[in-house]
């Protein structure tokens, strides 16, 4: 059972002129009944958002409705809104509560109202691009609704939802200490690509350089926008939080390939991921995902340092496969899991695609899948899922 929180609020109506004792009576009556259908219509929306259902949303909206969410976008048809809704509710809101708080119905004449309500948004695995928690695992919001009455029923002609946003230096702020995933600083190191190119013997190309010096901006933004869902949505299928609180990424262009300690992107991987999918956004994607799969690289081998002789019984079973491939089990069957709860699927296709050009990609990691798909993604994670707690948390 779905028990909606409704607070004392106030009703006010606007009329023209003084009414009769008798008329009173009556128009106190209407109030009742008109209220307690609109509270029916916003309890109905928190369970749409509950059982993942956009066309159950939609359909408290006339046809031609205009929504405003919280990150500004308008959307002017419930085809629009719908949409809208089966992508989040797919994605960074799949599987979270959605409470409404009445604050205040007004009604203008006896066919209108505006509506205010606090919303509490909890158990979300990321957040549009923008928006931070207001507090640690919880976004509040202020949602404005315009209802008519048309044809005995009350619908929403317009909505238009804000953010509330954290106040500055709190724990849920993106930059405070404590977050629940790490803080992401990314920058490109010419000191170490030179050093490394000097060592291998083999000159930088310029042109690559100058490409990632300028792309580092947009870099920072795709990982804003991206990242912290993916780190978010790790934590809640392994259940256990990072150890760490703080990445520092240099990205490199020169041979040595990416690694996790120290943290290094090599960004001719990114300018594969550009040439398969033939635009930059593969190259965004790629550099999202090897950050991503660097971090939980270090995500991964944390919790194994916790349990008895840093193995697994699965890590056990496939003691004879190269290092490389038993480093890759539990970290693809993570992302296996978050990718698929996230809608990422032809993402993780394409991030396949780059590694298996990468020296000895296709043998080693190729192997490391085949052994995950072999045994279930679920098999590898319910290991991490034992492990002991980390200390200090």
């Amino acid at each position: 059972m779905i028990v909606r929180r409704i607070l004392p609020f106030v009703v006010a109506a606007c009329f023209v002129a003084p009414l009769s004792s008798e008329a009173q009576s009556v128009n106190a009556k209407r109030i009742a009944s008109d209220s307690a259908q609109i509270i029916g219509v916003l309890a109905r929306l928190d369970s749409a958002w509950h059982a993942g259902d956009a066309s159950m949303w939609v359909s408290h909206y006339v046809p031609d409705a205009t929504f405003i969410n919280i990150i500004g976008a308008r959307m002017t048809d419930t085809s629009a809104l719908r949409a809208r809704l089966a992508q989040i509710f797919g994605g960074v809101f799949r599987g979270s509560r959605h409470v409404g708080t009445l604050r205040r119905l007004r009604f203008i004449g006896t066919d209108a109202a505006i509506i205010d309500e606090d919303i509490e948004i909890t158990g979300f695995v990321g957040l549009p691009p923008g928006i931070a928690p207001t507090a640690p695992g919880v976004l509040q919001t202020r949602m404005r609704h315009v209802m008519t009455r048309r044809a005995g029923r009350w619908t929403i002609v317009a909505s238009q939802n804000t953010a509330v946003v954290p106040t500055a230096g709190s724990p849920s702020s993106p930059d405070a200490s404590g977050s629940e995933v790490p803080s992401v600083t990314i920058d490109y190191s010419f000191l170490l690509d030179n050093n490394c190119a000097q060592f291998a013997r083999r000159p930088l190309d310029s042109a690559l350089v100058a490409h990632v010096i300028a792309t580092v901006p947009a870099y920072r933004e795709q990982w804003a926008a991206r990242g912290p869902a993916l780190l978010r949505t790790s934590v809640a299928v392994v259940g256990h939080p990072f150890a760490y609180h703080e990445a520092r990424p240099s990205i490199i262009t020169c041979g040595l390939v990416s690694m996790s300690l120290p943290l290094m992107l090599n960004a001719q991987s990114f300018q594969r991921g550009r040439a398969l999918a033939g635009s930059q956004a593969g190259e965004m994607t790629v550099f999202v995902n090897t950050l991503w799969h660097e971090m939980t690289h270090r995500y991964v081998d944390d919790i194994l340092a916790r349990m008895p002789d840093r193995t697994t019984p699965l890590l056990t079973k496939y003691a004879d496969e190269t290092p490389v491939v038993l480093a890759h089990l539990h970290l693809y069957a993570i992302q296996e899991l978050v990718y698929r709860r996230l809608g990422l699927i032809q993402e993780a296709e394409l991030a396949t695609g780059v590694e298996e050009q990468l020296p000895l990609g296709r043998v080693n990691l190729g192997r490391a899948h085949e052994i995950v798909t072999k045994e279930g993604a679920e098999a590898f994670v319910s290991e991490l899922q034992r492990a002991p707690r980390p200390t200090g948390r």
